[in-house]
C-alpha cells in the first residue's frame, strides 16, 4: 500500500507542478510588473542604499575610467547619487 501511494505521488507531482506553472505564465512586461505589485504590495522596501561601480568606455570599447556611485533611495520618488565619495554633492 505504501509503495502504491508513493508511486501515485511520484506520477502526479510533475503534473501539479506543470499546471501551477501554466497558471502563473505572463505574456508581457506589464503582466510581470502587475504580478510583482500584487505579490509584494506593502512588503517592498521603502528605503535602501547600494553602491555600484560604473565603467566608462571610450570609442573603441576600451575602459576609460571607473567610478564608484553611492546611491540611496526613499520610495516613492527620492533618489540620491553621490559620485566618488559618499559626502560629495
Amino acid at each position: 500500500m505504501k509503495k502504491i501511494l508513493l508511486s501515485i505521488l511520484f506520477i502526479v507531482t510533475p503534473f501539479i507542478n506543470v499546471l501551477s506553472f501554466q497558471a502563473k505564465e505572463v505574456e508581457s512586461g506589464v503582466d510581470v510588473l502587475s504580478k510583482m505589485h500584487e505579490e509584494y504590495k506593502g512588503k517592498w522596501y521603502t528605503n535602501f542604499t547600494f553602491t555600484q561601480e560604473t565603467i566608462f568606455y571610450g570609442q573603441n570599447d576600451e575602459v576609460v575610467r571607473t567610478q564608484m556611485w553611492y546611491e540611496a533611495m526613499s520610495l516613492p520618488g527620492k533618489l540620491a547619487i553621490k559620485f566618488d565619495e559618499k559626502n560629495s554633492n
